[in-house]
């Protein structure tokens, strides 16, 4: 049996029966007329297809594939440029299971923590800064900024321990809102 590759597809097929002439020692002066016989089909061959086909990005795309410990790095250097939503997905990369995905997933929870302490402080300095003053224009843009800061510690940072605290800080900032909104405009 023959195996043929065409266009992704594997075919079989018989092979043809071969016919060998045998010729026999001359043993006197004349020479019998050589006898055909006919060989049954040989067993199939193993054979080699090749590779398998390419099954990662397409040429050319921006996608590399790179090692766990590089992934690592990585995120290190991305966490300590502050960088942290992006060092967090790069962290998701690391594949499963291995002993760097555990180191992966503690880091996720550490770069979270430092990613909502940060927007925390950006909207406490928001907030302080929204408290005196005057204009109510002024206190509402201070105190909105104040509050997507949290909004996004909670959007991006699912991970962070300081979420139920940073829930709290989100509802005093929507009722000082509120408070501002119901003010007279001076």
């Amino acid at each position: 049996m023959l195996f043929a590759i065409s266009g992704g597809c594997v075919t079989t097929s018989e092979p043809p029966k071969k016919t060998v002439e045998l010729v026999k020692p001359a043993e006197s002066k004349s020479v019998p007329p050589p006898s055909k016989v006919t060989l049954p089909p040989q067993p199939p061959q193993p054979f080699d297809v090749g590779p398998p086909p390419f099954v990662g990005p397409p040429p050319g795309s921006e996608e590399v594939q790179t090692d766990n410990n590089t992934l690592l790095s990585e995120a290190q250097t991305l966490a300590d440029q502050g960088q942290y939503l992006a060092a967090i997905r790069r962290l998701d990369k690391v594949t499963f299971p291995t002993a760097e995905r555990d180191k992966a997933d503690q880091k996720t929870k550490d770069y979270s923590a430092a990613a909502v302490q940060e927007l925390r402080r950006k909207a406490a300095q928001a907030f302080q800064t929204a408290r005196p003053a005057i204009d109510k224009a002024t206190r509402l843009r201070y105190l909105e900024e104040a509050k997507r800061y949290l909004d996004e510690a909670i959007k991006n940072y699912p991970d962070a321990p300081q979420l139920p605290t940073v829930r709290e800080n989100l509802s005093l900032i929507l009722q000082e809102i509120e408070r501002t909104e119901s003010m007279p405009s001076r």
